[in-house]
């Protein structure tokens, strides 16, 4: 992917490098701090975006609501804003990782212990959401980042908080894929007005269903389908063993996998 910042100085003191991924408002670039010297991750909105206002004001509403927060597995904003030369830009920590969806795509389902240990980073992650007040409300594998900390060990940040999911977003039916509601709770395809917690620990639910079985356990051919499974639809049930599990019997990994289908065994 070539994205049209690369190779250019931002604010003055960031360098753009290679394109990670493509948003729907904003791409993502990895990125260097010329003056520290350090890494960093740049979300930047493509100059045919920047000049409607109201995708300024949603960019920039999501990464006040993101820098509220700082927590090892959330991606941290360390700073946002507008350039001289009208470059609508938030930058955050570094990170070496890639989303989880381009390693499901590639690998398909994770090795339990793997697929466990992102669960629970991406648990403390919301953790650390919800206890300020926050939600994420579009919690996706792509919006979930996994790197190394140069050991085996893994390294989970959440980003992407305070974006807007398909049913907020103001786009009709035709516009948005199946997929993009395969991770959203029963109360969200509904339309409901006011979301909490508990909608990310159900998309936490779908996602880790997602890693051990290499596909998320509702699918559709279209949204509305796709939507009306996840309000009556039974999954298949996965099982793992408690060995894999850890701790993961206590809090939002148990609540998400008592909700996605994923049943934890006592036996081995």
């Amino acid at each position: 992917m070539t994205g049209e910042f690369k190779g250019k100085d931002l604010a003055e003191k960031y360098e753009v490098g290679e394109l990670v991924r493509r948003g729907e408002i904003a791409d993502m670039y990895r990125g260097r701090h010329m003056f520290m010297e350090r890494p960093v991750t740049l979300r930047i909105v493509p100059r045919a975006l920047a000049v409607d206002d109201q995708i300024v004001r949603r960019f920039f509403h999501e990464a006040k609501t993101g820098s509220r927060v700082s927590h090892p597995n959330v991606l941290n904003v360390i700073d946002f804003g507008s350039s001289s030369d009208g470059v609508v830009y938030a930058v955050y920590e570094g990170d070496n990782g890639e989303t989880l969806a381009d390693i499901i795509q590639r690998s398909g389902k994770l090795e339990s212990n793997a697929a466990m240990d992102i669960a629970r980073q991406s648990s403390a992650g919301l953790a650390a959401l919800h206890s300020q007040g926050l939600v994420h409300g579009n919690l996706t594998p792509e919006n979930i980042l996994v790197g190394s900390d140069g050991t085996e060990n893994l390294n989970v940040k959440l980003f992407g908080v305070g974006s807007e999911g398909p049913m907020t977003a103001d786009r009709p039916e035709r516009d948005i894929a199946a997929s993009d509601f395969a991770y959203l709770a029963p109360e969200q395809c509904s339309g409901a007005e006011q979301v909490d917690a508990r909608s990310d620990v159900y998309a936490l639910g779908v996602i880790t269903y997602e890693t051990f079985a290499g596909e998320p356990p509702f699918t559709g051919e279209r949204p509305s389908r796709d939507a009306k499974t996840h309000r009556r639809g039974s999954p298949a049930v996965v099982v793992i063993s408690k060995r894999f599990s850890g701790d993961s019997r206590t809090g939002a990994v148990e609540s998400s996998c008592e909700r996605s289908g994923i049943e934890i065994s006592d036996g081995g």
